[in-house]
């Protein structure tokens, strides 16, 4: 249906509001505002899914994308009769000069270590099922990395029952066999018996290098970018070399079922490879990817080689004083958890990775919009300051272009200070050493000021 209506695919960046104007055969030109009204309604779910807030202001429709970037399909009001006659396409805000996004967010995810393979969702179907989806290479990728993990660590081995010829009675020997054989004088000395072998030679392995030999296919066509290939050729090279791959490549349909008592290397790799064959079958299902997460795990890979030492998700713990009603209390988070904190030359410093949009002016912000969208994150960050006993904290949030932005300001006896990254993974060397020198002006700031 939605070629017959011809509806243009929408593409929105990442911390944009953008102004969305209905086609027009989609609307009845004397109750616009009523049609744009259906519209969020019928696209509730949908906007829900990739936290888009949408609302009418003074007669224009706003979509306000916020940290996912992902695909939905969109329902239409009046001549669409409110069913999905296209799809919405949320890109990165930050980025965006690159040709290739996908290939951007993948060689990003690399350097950062996280796992990119996406959320999907059955119920929003998308409307252009070859135009919308996220590439296969992300995930093809993902078994790829995580299949040498599991090689090289010989995880996923299983007892195997073989018949053998041992050198002494080991096992399930066969005496029947034996008393027949050792009439000839040279295997007197040898038992057929039946022993359990450790091996990776078994059924699941065996399905799980199919999934490899698929997602290596896919590594290798032309529609992969160059750059994916090129981060992809020593771990192929390496698995090509270790393990058997047939040429032919034969389809996996059934998902693999992942056991507690297999080791973590083992499960990682089930949940690619499941994530692998749901994709191969429902790459007309809505998927989301959570930009916030990645931009966080990016901050800690540069913060890795810059301080002295780094704690990662410390929490502090909520707990309820006995003897207490506890009506509104129980309410309270079960734990506060700052994203990083790390000591510097003697300091301890309060870290909160944002991806959010305080170096970049949505449109029709005010001052004041701008200055709410930040409130919150300087109380919090003061909060965790006061429960850990610091005295510095840095919010970093990404900005455009190549170079660090540098901000400080002084709450009281409190040293606030604001870092603009570029997520550039090819310059990180250069951003880890500006990090460096900029803990060094804010603690240098700090004691002047206390």
């Amino acid at each position: 249906m939605g070629k017959d209506f011809h509806v243009s695919i929408v593409e929105i960046s990442t911390f944009t509001d953008y102004v969305y104007h209905l086609p027009k055969r989609m609307i009845d030109r004397r109750t616009p505002q009523d049609d744009q009204a259906t519209f969020i309604e019928l696209n509730r779910e949908a906007f829900l899914y990739l936290g888009i807030d949408a609302h009418q202001v003074n007669g224009d429709l706003h979509l306000i994308t916020n940290g996912y970037v992902g695909a939905v399909p969109l329902r239409m009001p009046q001549g669409g009769k409110g069913k999905a006659i296209t799809d919405l396409i949320i890109r990165p805000r930050y980025g965006v000069h690159e040709t290739n996004c996908f290939a951007w967010m993948s060689e990003l995810a690399d350097f950062a270590g996280v796992n990119l393979t996406p959320e999907t969702d059955a119920r929003l179907k998308l409307t252009r099922s070859e135009g919308t989806p996220t590439p296969r290479y992300l995930v093809a990728q993902e078994v790829i990395n995580h299949m040498v993990a599991v090689v090289k660590s010989r995880g996923w081995q299983m007892f195997n029952n073989e018949h053998k010829q041992l050198e002494r009675p080991v096992g399930n020997v066969d005496w029947t066999q034996y008393s027949k054989q050792s009439a000839d004088p040279q295997k007197r000395l040898l038992f057929p018996a039946n022993v359990n072998v450790m091996t990776q030679n078994h059924s699941e392995f065996e399905r799980a290098l199919n999934v490899l030999s698929e997602a290596i296919q896919i590594i290798n066509s032309r529609l992969t970018p160059n750059r994916v290939k090129q981060n992809c050729m020593e771990n192929v090279a390496f698995l090509q070399h270790q393990v058997s791959l047939s040429s032919s490549v034969k389809h996996e349909l059934e998902p693999f079922r992942i056991q507690k008592r297999e080791g973590v290397d083992v499960q990682q790799l089930k949940r690619v490879l499941n994530a692998f064959i749901q994709q191969q079958s429902k790459r007309e299902y809505s998927w989301r990817i959570d930009f916030s997460t990645l931009f966080e795990r990016y901050v800690q890979k540069l913060l890795a080689h810059t301080v002295n030492q780094v704690f990662n998700n410390t929490r502090i713990v909520h707990t309820l004083m006995p003897h207490y009603s506890h009506q509104v209390s129980q309410l309270m988070p079960r734990y506060l958890e700052p994203d990083i904190i790390v000591e510097f030359a003697g300091h301890k410093i309060v870290l909160d990775a944002k991806y959010k949009s305080y170096f970049y002016n949505r449109f029709g912000d005010d001052h004041k919009s701008q200055q709410e969208r930040i409130r919150f994150d300087i109380h919090q960050t003061i909060a965790y300051t006061s429960l850990i006993d610091a005295r510095i904290a840095i919010i970093m949030a990404p900005v455009d272009g190549d170079e660090v932005v540098e901000e400080i300001s002084q709450y009281d006896r409190i040293t606030i200070g604001v870092l603009g990254v570029p997520l550039n993974w090819r310059h990180a060397r250069n951003y880890e050493n500006r990090i460096r020198i900029f803990f060094e002006k804010i603690i240098e700031a700090h004691n002047e000021k206390n």
